[in-house]
């Protein structure tokens, strides 16, 4: 028997921002239908005004059906109208980003922000360094939805239908293993590594530093705590000067060096003390197929 695909919609009409652009359409439809029936003989008094007013916003609620994110198994599709349904498979998707924009056509005139996909294709390299404007170049995604602000919840009840509606989203995404990015526009987030990971390696870059990433996994007695808490620092301070190391007794443990030769003589040195197992890298990240 096949198995049942599962599949949620989110209708996006409690946030603001996403009536921007079908608003700017009932402005062309009201024009449109105002000029069709003057030229009919159609009189332009109250009533038929009132009457065209109606048509618009009739129309404005028939586009945002069609406002909408539907998540399942496989994929994610996002509708909107006019620009029709497009889906991407899970695998496609390499992270979510904010991006902050002006738009005038917002009646709050506020400069909404956008939550987007970055998709497999377009994503930043892990661990650089990189300028807002050379991040924007990875930040022109596919929209899942426009918002009035980052952390809503902040500012308004989080009873409100545009919170729920973005909590709602932010935990099917999450369900899917695509956690929600930091408050801030142009932070990539990735499913493969924290933010804290990917911000000392990002620092590591700037600064030029030379880390050396040992990833051990969990950590399942006192010989290898005492090897990562004491043996591998000793060893790194013996090997050269550099700035302060990091570790985290569940994955991995990184050391950081101003120069070349010193990092080199520590993944020498480390290599002789540490179990077969664990993986030595010349990255700031770690190993994502190292032990667990």
């Amino acid at each position: 028997m096949a198995a049942v695909k599962r599949s949620t919609t989110v209708w996006l009409y409690p946030l603001g921002p996403e009536h921007t652009l079908p608003m700017f359409f009932d402005v062309l439809f009201f024009i449109l239908i105002f000029v069709i029936g003057l030229s009919l003989g159609m009189s332009d008094g109250f009533l038929s005004t009132v009457a065209f007013l109606a048509a618009a916003v009739a129309f404005h609620a028939v586009q945002m059906v069609f406002v909408f994110v539907r998540f399942d198994d496989t994929a994610i599709t996002i509708a909107r109208p006019w620009r029709g349904r497009r889906r991407f498979e899970w695998s496609q998707i390499a992270g979510l980003v904010y991006t902050h924009g002006v738009d005038t056509g917002n009646y709050r005139g506020r400069a909404p922000y956008r939550l987007r996909l970055v998709l497999e294709d377009d994503a930043p390299p892990l661990g650089r360094f990189l300028t807002d404007r050379e991040l924007e170049r990875y930040a022109k995604g596919p929209v899942v939805m426009a918002l009035s602000a980052l952390e809503s919840e902040l500012h308004v009840g989080p009873d409100r239908p545009s919170v729920l509606c973005e909590q709602r989203v932010y935990a099917l995404l999450a369900e899917h293993g695509f956690p929600k990015p930091e408050p801030y526009a142009l932070k990539f987030r990735t499913p493969l590594y924290t933010p804290d990971e990917l911000r000392l390696a990002q620092v590591a870059d700037l600064k030029r530093w030379r880390p050396v990433t040992i990833t051990h996994g969990q950590l399942v007695d006192d010989d290898a705590v005492r090897l990562v808490g004491t043996v591998l620092p000793e060893l790194a301070r013996e090997c050269g000067p550099g700035p302060t190391g990091d570790h985290e007794y569940g994955r991995y443990a990184t050391f950081l060096f101003d120069e070349q030769d010193a990092a080199d003589a520590f993944r020498t040195a480390a290599r002789g003390v540490i179990p077969a197992h664990w993986t030595i890298s010349g990255s700031a990240l770690p190993d994502l197929a190292g032990p667990r």
